[in-house]
């Protein structure tokens, strides 16, 4: 990662720790081989932060406003209860699984290992977007019926000229019924989008033009117009200034 990058991944995470705490918040820290179930103990405006927790599980069946999940290490986490912004930042943790039991419409994961993310229904997913991780499975449905992506790093490699492992984002969704994952790019204005995003608005843009210009051309080649037109130029002329101007009389 360059120090461009690194300096980027530190201060998210500041960011994110700094949210996390002047919010009202939920922090599950540190534990170790844990069953707990988090159902007390916090608002539905508190962001619930787990963070540093190793080989546990956790069932987090009350309502909150946002979940972070922070350098987690082998641990199973269950979203039953209403997460109210419907967002769930995970980053920099391996080998867990993130199960939801509720809707989620955007999950951002960056630099994670060996993840698993599975939703209980499909009614459940809206968006996912990842960012230098190494093997994620996303599972929608049931192990034996459902849609499922197993991506990464060294999947999307082959497929991404230049690819940058700790900066490049790709956006797994549903296109046209199928769970389908893409590379996010950015405009010339910084907008992020997709390769077939912006291709479909560049088509659509053409066609507007094409259009547009038809319309031009069918109203000047409109009959009332052409009339108009000719009584423009038809018209009497101003007349010409006079050349030479009257004396001006003598005084007597």
């Amino acid at each position: 990662m360059s120090s461009a990058q690194d300096e980027k991944a530190q201060l998210q995470e500041t960011l994110r720790q700094k949210l996390a705490i002047n919010a009202e918040s939920k922090v599950i820290e540190k534990g170790v081989n844990e069953r707990r179930a988090l159902n007390n103990g916090f608002s539905p405006n508190a962001t619930v932060y787990f963070k540093r927790n190793q080989d546990s599980q956790y069932h987090l069946d009350s309502s909150s406003t946002k979940v972070l999940i922070e350098g987690c290490e082998n641990c199973f986490i269950k979203i039953n209860g209403h997460v109210r912004t419907e967002t769930i930042e995970l980053w920099r943790s391996n080998g867990c699984t993130l199960y939801l039991n509720t809707p989620v419409k955007t999950i951002q994961i960056d630099l994670c290992d060996n993840l698993k993310v599975v939703f209980a229904k499909k009614q459940y997913f809206d968006q996912l977007i990842w960012a230098g991780c190494h093997e994620i499975h996303i599972l929608i449905g049931d192990e034996e019926t459902g849609d499922r992506i197993d991506s990464g790093v060294d999947e999307v490699k082959s497929e991404v000229n230049d690819l940058k492992d700790n900066f490049d984002q790709f956006i797994v969704r549903y296109i046209s019924g199928k769970l389908t994952q893409e590379l996010v790019v950015r405009l010339d204005n910084g907008f992020p989008t997709t390769n077939r995003e912006a291709d479909a608005f560049d088509e659509q843009k053409a066609k507007n033009d094409k259009a547009y210009e038809e319309h031009i051309r069918k109203m000047l080649s409109a009959p009332q117009f052409e009339a108009q037109l000719s009584n423009l130029t038809h018209a009497d002329p101003a007349p010409e200034a006079n050349a030479d101007p009257a004396p001006e009389p003598k005084s007597e």
